[in-house]
């Protein structure tokens, strides 16, 4: 399975996702993992595009309309889709994932659960909420008015604005601790690791401590960003659940052929079996 975190929408994401797809389906994977969780949005014709990988040419995504409930502006795709049903899709989101971000959870949700042309799951916390349309209106040369001016409404006539978009499967974030926090607990977060503090131990003991620390700060430091992104993905429990989800899928797929052609059916089986508190050993989780 491959595993893609998109922390905003730009053009350079379009490429990201087109060539994660690509690889997907040539190793023939079981699923693909997008991490949307704390993006807050980006350019909207980036996640149209995206959206397009996996919707017929000329669907659409989302569109604007005022306080008049008129219809401003229609986003569709104008792409052919590179996505079958072969391959399903695990999109994680958080409290954080706003904007463009939940618009494309929202709308692949959408579609799936309609269409049955590929699978798109949405894993993770409720969504930011956040679906409205602002306009920055010039009034002199060093003050402007900010105006809501439209809402953004997907497929389904469902405006995301102080809702947003609610998961298949409800996870809770349990992050590890960030590199920051790391350091502050290791050297603030006990008073025996404060500077110069009174310690009633032998001073050689401490001494040994102290060097043990620096040798494991020196290791850590001459890790690379991919060994440290990849020790971070390999304790990062709404992933590990996601994994366990697809490996899931893919078990009842197989023993259940004629009872998971719907998606609906598939939902309604995961939900029953997953139990986010099992555990799961993973050989590789590939990048």
């Amino acid at each position: 399975m491959y595993y893609l975190s998109l922390n905003m929408f730009t053009q350079n994401a379009i490429k990201q996702m087109e060539q994660l797809i690509k690889k997907s389906q040539q190793q023939q994977s079981k699923g693909l993992i997008l991490d949307l969780r704390f993006n807050t949005g980006g350019l909207l014709n980036s996640v149209v595009d995206i959206a397009g990988m996996f919707l017929e040419k000329g669907s659409l995504v989302v569109e604007t309309k005022n306080r008049d409930n008129k219809v401003i502006d229609r986003y569709v795709t104008t792409r052919t889709p590179i996505v079958d049903r072969s391959i399903p899709l695990f999109i994680l989101v958080n409290n954080y994932t706003a904007s463009a971000a939940e618009i494309l959870a929202g709308v692949l949700q959408c579609y799936s659960s309609k269409d049955n042309k590929f699978l798109a799951f949405v894993v993770g916390t409720k969504t930011f909420g956040k679906g409205s349309v602002q306009e920055v209106i010039p009034v002199s040369n060093d003050c402007a008015i900010k105006l809501t001016i439209a809402l953004y409404n997907l497929p389904n006539n469902f405006s995301i604005q102080g809702t947003g978009v609610t998961p298949d499967f409800e996870i809770d974030q349990k992050l590890p601790p960030s590199e920051d926090v790391k350091w502050f607990n290791r050297f603030f977060g006990r008073e025996s690791n404060l500077k110069n503090t009174i310690k009633l131990d032998a001073k050689e003991k401490d001494k040994e401590k102290e060097q043990k620390n620096k040798k494991d700060a020196k290791q850590n430091s001459e890790k690379s960003w991919y060994e440290r992104k990849r020790e971070l993905i390999s304790s990062d429990y709404m992933i590990l659940s996601t994994v366990r989800l697809i490996e899931m899928l893919d078990l009842v797929q197989k023993a259940y052929p004629e009872k998971t052609k719907k998606r609906a059916d598939i939902l309604s089986l995961l939900v029953t079996l997953f139990n986010p508190g099992d555990s799961l050993d993973i050989e590789e989780l590939k990048m």
